[in-house]
């Protein structure tokens, strides 16, 4: 999912999953891990697996400020449908 947040919004994502098992009375739950870190064009740049651990990359902050218009390149004369004016 942080992969396709990244695509949508052209920034960094940084995900942190727990891993391992947690056990109450009633229930197990076990967790998965498999952090991540993903780069504004959804590239993962470093993924973590199941086991605990601290994992380290380097990101050049820049490459996040590259903006597109990502909502006016698609069928621009549609949204002209949907501009709402706003009296005070």
């Amino acid at each position: 999912m942080s992969k396709t947040r990244s695509l949508e919004n052209l920034f960094f994502t940084i995900t942190s999953n727990r891993t391992g098992t947690e056990k109450n009375s009633e229930t197990e739950a076990q967790y998965r891990g498999e952090s991540q870190i993903c780069a504004p064009n959804g590239e993962i740049l470093i993924k973590a697996n199941s086991e605990e651990r601290l994992m380290l990359t380097e990101i050049n902050p820049s490459y996040a400020l590259n903006k597109r218009n990502v909502i006016s390149d698609r069928f621009p004369e549609e949204w002209n449908k949907y501009k709402v004016s706003i009296q005070s």
